[in-house]
């Protein structure tokens, strides 16, 4: 760190009496008072050696407060403006700045070990993952996106695959909405910058970068295959609600109408996915739920095929969503069960 410079000026070098002021002064800049004052104030706070008074003088009298143009040796002013300030003060502020000094070079020292032992601890904390994507042995950095403000998100390389993380404290994160949706989210904002991704399910924390590794060395197989199954392809989603008007006058021909809907469907959509899954009926108004497997280059002619379907079944309500990472196409524990737990 550079010294603190503050420069005090008199006759010769020396202190000057002022009439109807007692004692002998320097000359000191605007700038460098208020320099002092605010180192003053710092060591005064952390309870160390500190001027107890500051007495300033300026020119207008026996109270004056105005400031001096100083008149510099060789003709002219110096720059900025000046008061006058005791010479006690001069000498007393030299030890004051010295311990300042010292305390500065203390505080950067052990911001510096905080750093290191953030760095250590970064290291040693739990590996929360998102996702697998395809390496080429870099680490790379999505942002600052963790799950509940964890933090950065980054890639763990092995082999030709990076678990995709960010450090976190070993614990089981609640499965509320908010958590899901936030690390759903995060995976999507990687599918953004990737054409393959293979999702890991929520809540997926192992307690070191180790752990994690060693895991991954035992899935290699399941994730190469998994790679292989949703390699540029992503996952669409589809349900059909049964609108409120519609819901008694089809209850006797619901099923009848559901299964036309999904031979249509199907049938409309012939050739634009790779695979679908049928996905569990989690509301009496949900009549479909389905989550296709259909390639990137694909996405328009899907999305454009679901359209003509929306006016033809007035009964239902269609929910188009995505695209996703294919969760329903892999297996998302794909890491084990418990994580690194």
């Amino acid at each position: 760190m550079e010294g603190i410079n503050i420069n005090f000026i008199g006759k010769d070098g020396k202190p000057f009496p002022i009439r109807k002021h007692p004692g002998r002064y320097f000359f000191i800049s605007e700038t460098d008072l208020k320099k002092l004052k605010e180192i003053n104030e710092a060591c005064k706070n952390r309870g160390i050696k500190h001027l107890k008074e500051i007495r300033i003088i300026g020119r207008g009298g026996a109270e004056g407060n105005k400031p001096f143009l100083l008149r510099a040796p060789e003709g002219g002013f110096l720059e900025g403006r000046y008061l006058c300030i005791l010479a006690e003060h001069a000498v007393e502020f030299e030890e004051v700045r010295k311990r300042y000094e010292e305390l500065i070079k203390e505080e950067v020292r052990e911001k510096a070990e905080e750093e290191k032992e953030e760095v250590v601890r970064k290291r040693e904390e739990g590996k929360y993952v998102y996702c697998v994507i395809k390496s080429d042995r870099e680490m790379r950095s999505f942002g600052d996106l963790g799950i509940e403000d964890t933090g950065g998100v980054y890639t763990i390389p092995y082999k030709e695959f990076a678990a995709v993380v960010s450090d976190s404290p070993m614990k089981e994160y609640d499965m509320r909405d908010e958590n899901v949706k936030e690390h759903e989210e995060i995976v999507r904002r990687i599918l953004d910058h990737e054409d393959t991704v293979l999702p890991v399910a929520f809540n997926m924390v192992f307690k070191d970068k180790r752990t994690l590794l060693v895991t991954m060395s035992k899935a290699r197989k399941a994730l190469r295959k998994a790679y292989e199954t949703v390699y540029k392809k992503v996952e669409l989603g589809i349900k059909a609600v049964i609108t409120k008007e519609a819901r008694e006058k089809i209850e006797k021909s619901r099923s009848e109408l559901v299964k036309e809907f999904e031979s249509d469907l199907l049938k409309t959509l012939d050739g634009k996915f790779a695979s679908l899954k049928k996905l569990d009926l989690f509301s009496d108004r949900l009549a479909l739920n389905m989550a296709f497997l259909v390639d990137r280059d694909k996405i328009e002619a899907f999305s454009e095929a679901i359209e003509p379907l929306c006016n033809k079944y007035e009964s239902f309500k269609i929910q188009y969503s995505g695209p996703w990472a294919p969760y329903n196409f892999v297996d998302v524990r794909i890491l084990g069960r418990k994580g690194g737990k």
